[in-house]
């Protein structure tokens, strides 16, 4: 891994601290490490600044990278609900920007590898009414949608780097159609020769290609005066 030669840094120890989301941004489409036989991710990455200190009296921060995924089981619906807890969660709430200045807790373990021991967050949990809250740092500066180089969670800059043109399968979202994909581009950049978007379904898959069924367009965030109610 590799980050930006001016930043100093350092390790949130491990253990459960309080964190302010201060910055947000999307990386795009980005191929799955961890299941590399499956399509690539549409991953946004969340930093936190937290209230443990550095041997300069420093705020540390810590980074996560998540999958843009309202499923259940995704990690992005566990920030979601500990930022707006106890109310239930709206529309607007799924947009991380809407959460940026606020406070979760986060639990903090070290991943420890031949290339240097770097701190996960394994779980967020929300904080509960009495607990102190931590504002962004002043001298913070959001590092913008093309920035992958701030350490933390493990991130590889060089396979998280973020899409330039729009990618087939936000293409394929911001239209509502599916689509159909090489088997070989699995775990990589899809290129566009590689694509076919359109009203697809299994059925007209070829035997070396993989079919998405139709993606649905993502909701535009609201400013509605919804009354939240409690869980």
């Amino acid at each position: 891994m590799a980050f930006a030669p001016e930043i100093e840094y350092e390790n949130v120890p491990e253990g459960q601290w309080t964190g302010v989301l201060c910055d947000q941004s999307d990386l795009g489409w980005v191929p799955n490490r961890i299941e590399p036989n499956k399509p690539p991710r549409h991953m946004n990455s969340l930093i936190f600044a937290t209230d443990a200190t550095g041997s300069k009296g420093q705020p540390l921060y810590v980074r996560d990278d998540v999958n843009l995924t309202r499923s259940p089981k995704g990690t992005l619906i566990k920030y979601i609900r500990a930022f707006v807890h106890p109310a239930q969660i709206m529309p607007e709430d799924w947009e991380t920007e809407n959460h940026i200045g606020k406070c979760v807790g986060l639990n903090i373990i070290h991943n420890v590898k031949p290339t240097g021991t770097w701190p996960n967050i394994d779980s967020v949990f929300p904080l509960p009414k009495n607990a102190n809250r931590i504002s962004i740092p002043a001298d913070y500066v959001r590092k913008g949608q093309s920035d992958t180089s701030f350490p933390g969670n493990d991130a590889t800059p060089a396979s998280l780097e973020p899409v330039q043109e729009e990618h087939p399968l936000d293409q394929a979202r911001r239209q509502g159609l599916s689509v159909i994909f090489k088997k070989s581009a699995v775990g990589r950049p899809l290129k566009k020769e590689e694509v076919r978007i359109g009203n697809f379904t299994t059925a007209d898959c070829a035997e070396d290609e993989i079919c998405l069924e139709p993606i649905p367009p993502r909701k535009p965030s609201t400013t509605g005066q919804e009354d939240r109610k409690s869980l």
